[in-house]
């Protein structure tokens, strides 16, 4: 069965039309965005039994515009025939007036249009057993079925706790050349367990989800066996023995870990090349680390890191893109100029992350950089 449309946009839908006609008298490009959505979160353990709201259901309208420069957005939760006016005039009067309030020293970074080619979509996804034909008691049953079928497995678990939450949800989008709608429901299902390892409790989680109806709580009963086992398996393994172990790592996976370890390039050069066998895998070198301060102090290396386009500016280091921090406008921005030379850090240092992009890519987003010095 397909999820069917929601009577609330289908109510609405004229309505933001005319709201449409109405800001495009204005403005070159508009659009509107209403979302309609509902769900619930069930869930048992031994503390009982909890029925709330899911936390992602929302219910509203967002209309975005465009003056030839820039966009504006503006949100709210209402709206009937005797409205339009109010929201095109709050629009007008109070969200795109923004960029003149900007200090003298700022500017408004100018868009191209948003594309409008014509185009119709009305799609729906499809499930088996409806939430709400199902019933909260039912539903409580089956997820409690679950949960007393895992308890019984193994006399050494000390609690399981299920979990089921769905949310069905409708989006309508509307611009002059384009109307769209989506019906989806999505169901979520968790069951988790605790078993004791002396005096300590570990506890295994697994989970299913996608897109359909309650007939998850089926897919939820094959989850028991290899819970159990994670179980089972926590309660009698045994810690690591303290050593060197070689280990083999994609290089943005090798990044995340010594990032994670250390966060510091000496550190990972130290870490890949002796731990994760790079001389033997990456003969042509592994990801290095420079430092420098371009020509205009401060202001200059501000002027470098936002003139960048394909280098990333990030905090960490190691990653497999080419990454850059500016410590003194990131990370040490609480500090002024003197604080920052007391701490040894410079106001115009630039630290560099080389990454795994083509070496002549890397240096043309950099010269290109630094050009705007």
């Amino acid at each position: 069965m397909k999820v069917t449309s929601s009577r609330l946009i289908e109510q609405k839908k004229p309505v933001l039309k005319q709201l449409l006609d109405r800001l495009l008298q204005t403005y070159s490009y508009a659009s509107i965005l209403m979302t309609d959505s509902k769900g619930k979160q069930y869930t048992i353990s031994k503390q009982g039994i909890s029925i709330t709201e899911n936390m992602f259901v929302e219910l509203g309208y967002v209309a975005k515009v465009y003056d030839g420069e820039s966009y504006g957005e503006y949100a709210f939760s209402h709206i009937d025939e005797n409205e339009i006016d109010t929201i095109a005039e709050e629009v007008k009067n109070h969200v795109m007036p923004w960029a003149k309030k900007l200090p003298d020293d700022m500017k408004v970074k100018q868009y191209p249009e948003i594309p409008d080619e014509a185009y119709h979509f009305e799609k729906s996804t499809d499930y088996e057993v409806l939430p709400e034909e199902l019933g909260d008691e039912e539903i409580v049953k089956r997820l409690g079925a679950v949960r007393e079928k895992a308890m019984a497995q193994d006399e050494k678990i000390v609690e399981i706790k299920t979990a089921c939450v769905y949310q069905i949800y409708h989006k309508l989008f509307l611009s002059p050349n384009k109307d769209m709608t989506q019906n989806v429901m999505w169901t979520n299902g968790m069951i988790m367990g605790l078993i004791p390892k002396g005096e300590e409790m570990k506890m295994a989680f697994d989970s299913c989800s996608g897109c359909g109806g309650m007939e998850i709580l089926d897919d939820m009963e094959t989850k028991i066996p290899p819970l159990v086992q994670k179980l089972n398996d926590l309660a009698t393994s045994e810690p690591i023995t303290p050593g060197e172990y070689d280990c083999i790592c994609a290089p943005d996976v090798t990044g995340m870990i010594v990032h994670e370890a250390f966060g510091h390039g000496v550190e990972m050069d130290m870490f890949v090349k002796k731990r994760a066998l790079a001389e033997k895998y990456m003969p042509n070198g592994t990801c290095g680390v420079l430092c420098f301060g371009p020509k205009g102090g401060r202001d200059g290396a501000m002027r470098f890191t936002n003139g960048l386009k394909m280098v990333a500016i990030v905090t960490h280091v190691a990653d497999a893109r080419s990454c850059v921090l500016h410590p003194a406008s990131h990370t040490h921005r609480q500090l002024n100029d003197q604080q920052l030379i007391e701490a040894g850090v410079l106001p115009d240092l630039i630290r560099l992350s080389v990454g795994i992009e083509d070496v002549n890519d890397i240096i043309a987003d950099l010269d290109q950089a630094l050009a705007n010095v």
